[in-house]
C-alpha cells in the first residue's frame, strides 16, 4: 500500500510539473495575442447581423447608414459581405472581403455602374463613405504586420495586454497599439498613428454581449482626434449558425447580394 501511495504521489508531482512546463511553453507573445484577438473578432461560425454607422462631424452634424452583414468560412478564405440598405442613394452597394493569409481581397459593387471591382492595395485604406472607418477597418484583422508586446497592466480590475503592430508599408498607418482583454481576447481600445507617427484615430469597444456563448462587440466608436469627428458602429440582430450559400461571397454575384433571401430568413431585420 505504501509503495502504491508513493507511485501515486510521484505521478501527481510529475503531472503538475508537466503542466507547468506546458504552461511555460505556451507563454503569451505578441503574435499569439493577435491571433487570439483575430479569433475572438472573427468566430468560425457563420453569422448575420445588422449594422448602423453614424458619423458625427466636428460641427455636430450626424449622418447615418444602415447595412446588413454576413460572415462565413469558405474553402480557401474567410468571407465577409456587407450590403448597404439605407439611405436610398447607396442602397445595394456591397463590400466583399475574402481574407487569405497571403493578402486579403476587397471587392466593391456599385449599383450605379452595375459592376464589381477589386480594390487596389492603395485603395483599401480610403474612407468608407466619408466616415472615420476605412474599407480595411470593415474587414478582418491582418496578422502580417510585425508585432511586439509593450506590457501587461490592469484596467478596471481586468488584466489587459498592450500590443504594437508595425505594418511593412507605413505610408498610411505608422503603427497601431491595441489594448486586448486577457478574458475575452477582444480589443478594448486601438490607437492608430499616421505616417508621421502622430496619434490619428482611437477605436474603443463600448459594449460587448455574449450571444449564443460568443462574446460579441455590439458598439464600437472610432474617434478621429485630428479632425474632431467620430463614427459609431452599432450591431444588432446577431445570429450565429445561419445557413449561408457560398455564392453570396462570390465577387461575380455581388449584384444579386441585396436581393438574397438570407436578409429575410434567419438574418437581420
Amino acid at each position: 500500500m505504501r509503495t502504491r501511495a508513493v507511485y501515486v504521489l510521484v505521478a501527481a508531482l510529475a503531472g503538475a510539473l508537466g503542466s507547468r512546463v506546458a504552461s511555460a511553453a505556451e507563454s503569451v507573445t505578441a503574435p499569439s495575442i493577435m491571433r487570439r484577438m483575430k479569433q475572438a473578432l472573427e468566430p468560425a461560425r457563420p453569422s448575420v447581423r445588422s449594422i448602423t454607422l453614424r458619423l458625427q462631424s466636428r460641427s455636430g452634424e450626424t449622418t447615418e447608414w444602415r447595412a446588413a452583414q454576413a460572415r462565413k468560412p469558405l474553402a480557401d478564405a474567410q468571407g465577409m459581405l456587407t450590403v448597404l440598405l439605407a439611405p436610398e442613394t447607396v442602397r445595394g452597394v456591397a463590400l466583399l472581403v475574402r481574407d487569405r493569409p497571403s493578402e486579403p481581397e476587397l471587392h466593391i459593387y456599385a449599383p450605379a455602374v452595375r459592376r464589381a471591382r477589386r480594390l487596389l492595395p492603395v485603395e483599401v485604406n480610403q474612407s468608407f463613405f466619408g466616415t472615420d472607418i476605412t474599407y480595411a477597418d470593415l474587414g478582418f484583422v491582418d496578422l502580417r504586420p510585425q508585432s511586439r508586446l509593450l506590457g501587461t497592466e490592469k484596467r478596471n480590475g481586468e488584466t489587459v495586454f498592450r500590443v504594437e503592430e508595425v505594418p511593412a508599408e507605413r505610408w498610411y498607418y505608422a503603427r497601431i497599439v491595441s489594448v486586448v482583454s486577457a478574458d475575452t481576447w477582444l480589443p478594448l481600445e486601438r490607437e492608430f498613428y499616421d505616417a508621421a507617427n502622430v496619434l490619428w484615430k482611437v477605436e474603443r469597444t463600448v459594449r460587448v454581449a455574449r450571444i449564443e456563448g460568443v462574446p460579441t462587440p455590439l458598439s464600437v466608436r472610432m474617434e478621429n482626434v485630428q479632425e474632431g469627428s467620430s463614427t459609431e458602429l452599432e450591431v444588432t440582430a446577431v445570429r450565429y449558425g445561419v445557413e449561408l450559400p457560398d455564392a453570396l461571397f462570390d465577387p461575380a454575384q455581388l449584384g444579386k447580394a441585396l436581393a438574397s433571401p438570407v436578409w429575410e430568413t434567419g438574418s437581420p431585420r
